[in-house]
């Protein structure tokens, strides 16, 4: 599948303080992926150096094929972004904020409103002047503003920040909506994990200015990982673990958390009877994303 965005090896340095650390990744065509990991990892840094707000110190960062450094015009054609807090006139209403854009663009008064629709605006607040507006109907404006003109390749940084629940539940519909029906690209940050876990394909998590691992949808939700309830001493159970080489987590009381690699469930089973282990349940759990999450950023698993 065509890559949309590649980054090769990425620095980026403030004074002598190096911000990203040879970060590199992909993004294939239609695919929306999430950029993860805590306060000051290098999220937004790794996107304002992607649309070229930043030049590193070395690596390079291609979109469809061309250099943004080197060709920035034919790289950034079709892409735009929502980075940190969007910025408006803010004396002139919501309409004209989006007006302005309307040449740049080359859209239609009529699409700019069926965009602002879509993302939430009522032909009222739309408008009202921007200083009236609250956080979230700002992040409406800035979101309407972004997808005017179908871009291609969008990205996006805390793009939730400001709205309600209700807010957020249609952000993430409108997200799907474009991706399915324009094959538009996206990158998006968040501090919310379960709304990451509902829109993207692909998570990228990133420290320190250093990407930790990436991993498909689809790793996370094919991820064996069982709660097992014993009745034998806890330190006997926990050889036999030891001795099959399997991990185990949250260990409390009469159970233990553990997760398999290509192994069967099974026949662990059926190992732990054989060395006298009276298991009372097996539980299967689901993973999910704030479970990795906490496996790579709190129990430093990965980094």
């Amino acid at each position: 599948m065509k890559k949309v965005l590649e980054v090769y090896n990425i620095e980026v340095k403030l004074g002598k303080q190096t911000i990203l650390k040879t970060v590199s990744f992909d993004i294939e065509e239609g695919k929306i992926v999430g950029l993860v990991g805590p306060n000051g990892a290098g999220k937004s840094t790794t996107m304002k150096t992607i649309v070229g707000f930043i030049f590193p110190e070395r690596g390079k960062v291609l979109i469809n094929g061309y250099d943004v450094y080197r060709e920035k015009e034919k790289a950034l054609a079709g892409v735009d972004a929502l980075i940190e807090n969007p910025a408006f006139y803010e004396n002139i209403s919501g309409f004209d904020n989006l007006k302005l854009w309307k040449d740049f663009k080359k859209v239609t008064r009529e699409q700019i409103i069926e965009n602002a629709m879509m993302c939430g605006l009522t032909s009222e607040q739309l408008k009202k002047k921007v200083k009236k507006y609250s956080t979230g109907l700002k992040q409406r404006l800035a979101l309407t503003k972004v997808l005017l003109g179908n871009p291609k390749f969008v990205i996006l940084d805390e793009p939730t920040n400001g709205l309600d629940p209700t807010g957020k539940i249609e952000f993430k519909e409108i997200i799907k909506k474009v991706k399915k029906e324009k094959g538009t690209t996206f990158l998006i940050s968040s501090h919310l994990l379960d709304e990451l876990e509902d829109l993207c394909d692909k998570f990228v998590f990133i420290n320190n200015g250093k990407i930790i691992k990436e991993l498909e949808k689809s790793d996370i939700m094919q991820s064996q990982k069982y709660t097992i309830i014993f009745k034998s001493k806890k330190e006997e159970v926990l050889n036999v673990l030891d001795e099959l080489h399997i991990k185990y987590y949250s260990i409390g009381g009469n159970e233990v958390e553990i997760e398999l690699d290509g192994a069967d469930i099974t026949e662990i089973n059926s190992y732990l009877m054989s060395k006298n282990i009276r298991v009372e349940e097996i539980k299967r759990k689901k993973k999910d994303l704030e479970e990795v999450y906490r496996e790579i950023f709190i129990d430093n698993i990965g980094c």
